[in-house]
């Protein structure tokens, strides 16, 4: 039953997947059907349990501690600022992207100071919309870390578990790299690996959120504030040079190395969380 689970699992993701990949791969345009390719692994996810007739608490439904969901909201932020910041002060890319700003500011009453117009959309983005923009990554989440991760941590470890997700998340992601206009522009050989290295990386922290914090919320409120941050707020504001493409947004070197590096450190713990678990509950078990 627990692997007839999976194999459902992956047969409704490939076929809802397919089917929201058609309008994108026409056009080329990640627009064209975004929201339904986003929600696939979550509608795979609900009808599976449907259909094996498993309980759906088992998902994480409930949000957890304050603590967790703050620490999901801050990291993206943190390894995103590490990595531009860098870019930023090599010269690599510029900053401030006028043509950015001045978009921003055809949006706001004529004579707006370029500081307030920038901090406007930033409170715009991160504050007021940031919980309407989460039902994409609602979607990607009830599947990867509310279905996916504790149905497959019954045949191995969360963190052996986080990896392979992270495998089968990039993998699933590169028909948009390849053939829309997800990619900023690098090319495929060198866009594939960096991606498929950032994403997991991404999967290990948000295993961690989930497993730490018992709920797949933290997981979604990560994966939102990295898209926002990222895609709307540090990639248009940088000044593309020759090389830029290389080190900025989610196929570039900059994010692989400072998400990398949280990933390793989310790993650790993880690990960690489950020997202490383990010897916890083979003292309880012998007592």
């Amino acid at each position: 039953m627990k692997k007839r689970e999976l194999i459902i699992f992956f047969v409704l993701l490939i076929a809802l997947s397919a089917w929201a990949y058609t309008p994108l791969l026409v056009t080329h345009d990640l627009r064209a059907g975004t929201f339904w390719l986003m929600w696939s692994p979550g509608l795979a996810a609900l009808a599976t349990a449907l259909i094996t007739r498993r309980s759906f608490r088992g998902f994480g439904w409930l949000p957890g501690s304050p603590k967790w969901l703050l620490a999901a909201y801050l990291i993206p932020i943190l390894y995103s600022l590490a990595a531009y910041s860098v870019i930023w002060a090599t010269g690599i890319g510029g900053v401030p992207n006028p043509a950015f700003l001045e978009n921003l500011a055809s949006k706001q009453p004529a004579g707006t100071s370029q500081i307030v117009v920038f901090l406007t959309y930033l409170f715009n983005l991160m504050i007021v919309k940031f919980i309407p923009n989460m039902i994409k990554p609602l979607g990607e989440e009830i599947g990867w870390r509310g279905f996916l991760l504790p149905a497959m941590a019954k045949h191995m470890s969360y963190a052996k578990a986080a990896l392979i997700i992270g495998v089968i998340w990039a993998i699933w992601h590169y028909p948009a790299i390849l053939f829309t206009n997800y990619n900023i522009g690098t090319p495929g050989w060198f866009a594939i690996p960096c991606f498929t290295l950032l994403v997991i990386a991404g999967s290990v922290v948000a295993a961690w959120l989930r497993v730490r914090s018992g709920s797949f919320w933290p997981c979604v409120i990560w994966h939102s504030s990295h898209n926002a941050i990222i895609q709307a707020v540090f990639t248009p504001l940088t000044i593309e040079r020759e090389y830029t493409k290389f080190f900025i947004d989610e196929m570039g070197l900059g994010l692989v190395i400072t998400l990398g590096i949280v990933g390793c450190l989310c790993w650790k713990d993880l690990c960690r969380y489950e020997l202490a678990a383990g010897a916890e509950a083979a003292s309880d078990s012998s007592g």
